[in-house]
């Protein structure tokens, strides 16, 4: 028996979560002849819900305001920031129409993930390392999941620079008023258990994040490129090559009057360094192609500031602070995107970045097994997973990194705490057979 309605969505809460039963229990026997004054004998019946529930916790490094870490260079152990968490998203959640057991299947212990025999309302088990040592299963564990499985917005592979409908979901309030401990509830994913993780299958948690460089305002905008920051694109190509910035580049002189295709491919392309991080260079060669005679009006139109406002959509303000994506009708995240195609190079609107932790159910003890930057697979029997009527507690450490612009490879430092997910106070359970 599968449903795929685990709860249901009344804005703007969650309500009316589907519990089934928990174990095998006894039989409670409820006679047609009962009524008020012939009520049913109680019986303890044990339920559980058919999500789970994720919260975390960012209360920031000692001595700072609330949500704000000081980040630490990883080389020398020096501050070179602050990040401020902002809110969070949960990725790779399976999709509404998704369906989940009604009951609760594991194999047996020590039997194969794929062909191990199952066992009805079974328990979790572990060795004495607390290694599991079976597996819960979902409807899709074996067949394994395909991207139609999964929330479309939110799943990991869709997240890129052209496709931003996932920056929507960012939750900055808790769904849950009232939790201790200053956690926050940001969501009720579905049973995901997998033979192990992937980052195409395993459900995550992504921070947004603001991020302050020393020397920097809150909320500026920069740069990153070959692991240095920046706060304007003049500064980075400056650092690129000094000579193509200021003998050519930023030149009035070699750009001249009357100049011609040829001369700007022979005079001044021709000493500028390949492969600059704003794909400058790129961009005249691809200009200049075929083209012969006096430029005209056309060389001002090729000139650096006419380049990053018109194509980067790019400009920096009175007071030399970087702007993007200006001009009109310009969407959001167009510079970044054009950066990211040029040369790689990351943008930091407004500071804002982002970090992707995989969140862990279990541990099997092997710290080169988890899934970490460059490894699309990881981890042992049932540690990266979402399992049922369970609150997953991620509490944030420390941050030793810039994030990315966009969800990556960039993480936290995260403790897990796996908590059942126990029933309010006071609450009932109201059966009633169909009349």
């Amino acid at each position: 028996w599968m449903t795929s309605d685990v709860w249901q969505y009344e804005r703007p809460h969650y309500t009316k979560f589907v519990m089934a039963s928990a174990d095998s229990g006894d039989k409670l026997f409820i006679p047609k002849e009962n009524s008020d004054t012939n009520p049913a004998t109680t019986g303890l019946i044990n339920v559980e819900r058919l999500s789970a529930r994720v919260d975390y916790q960012a209360n920031g490094s000692e001595g700072e305001e609330a949500g704000v870490y000081t980040v630490k260079s990883q080389a020398t152990g020096e501050e070179i920031g602050k990040a401020k968490i902002l809110g969070a998203m949960l990725i790779n959640t399976l999709a509404d129409k998704t369906k989940s057991y009604m009951f609760k299947r594991v194999t047996k212990a020590s039997e194969s993930f794929a062909f191990g025999t199952i066992d009805f309302l079974g328990k979790e088990q572990a060795d004495d390392g607390f290694v599991a040592t079976n597996y819960v299963l979902d409807p899709k564990s074996r067949s394994r999941k395909s991207a139609e499985d999964f929330d479309e917005d939110t799943y990991y592979p869709n997240i890129g620079y052209d496709n931003l409908s996932w920056s929507n979901h960012v939750i900055t309030e808790s769904l849950v008023d009232g939790l201790e401990d200053n956690y926050k509830c940001i969501g009720y994913p579905k049973e995901n258990v997998n033979e192990m993780g992937r980052r195409t299958q395993t459900t995550g948690i992504v921070f947004q994040t603001r991020y302050t460089p020393n020397g920097y305002a809150d909320g500026d905008t920069f740069f990153e490129w070959n692991n240095a920051i920046y706060p304007t694109l003049e500064k980075m190509m400056e650092a690129f090559d000094v000579a193509s910035w200021s003998y050519y580049i930023n030149n009035d002189t070699v750009w001249k009057e009357n100049l011609t295709w040829n001369e700007l491919r022979t005079d001044i392309i021709a000493h500028l360094k390949l492969d600059d991080p704003a794909g400058y260079r790129a961009w005249l060669v691809n200009e200049s192609n075929g083209k012969d005679g006096i430029m005209n009006e056309a060389e001002d139109s090729l000139r650096w500031g006419s380049y990053v406002k018109n194509v980067l959509k790019y400009g920096i303000t009175d007071g030399g602070k970087a702007r993007v994506d200006i001009g009109t009708g310009v969407t959001e995240g167009t510079t970044r995107r054009l950066l990211h195609v040029a040369s790689g190079v990351a943008t930091y609107k407004d500071g804002i970045c982002y970090y992707t932790y995989w969140i862990k159910h279990a541990n099997d003890q092997n710290e080169s097994n988890d899934l970490v930057r460059g490894k699309n697979e990881g981890g042992g029997p049932m540690e990266y997973a979402i399992v049922r009527n369970n609150i997953y507690k991620l509490r944030v450490r420390s941050i030793s990194t810039p994030g990315g612009d966009i969800p990556g490879d960039r993480t936290v430092n995260v403790n897990v705490l796996v908590e059942n997910w126990k029933p309010e106070t006071r609450e009932e359970i109201i059966i009633k057979p169909k009349s």
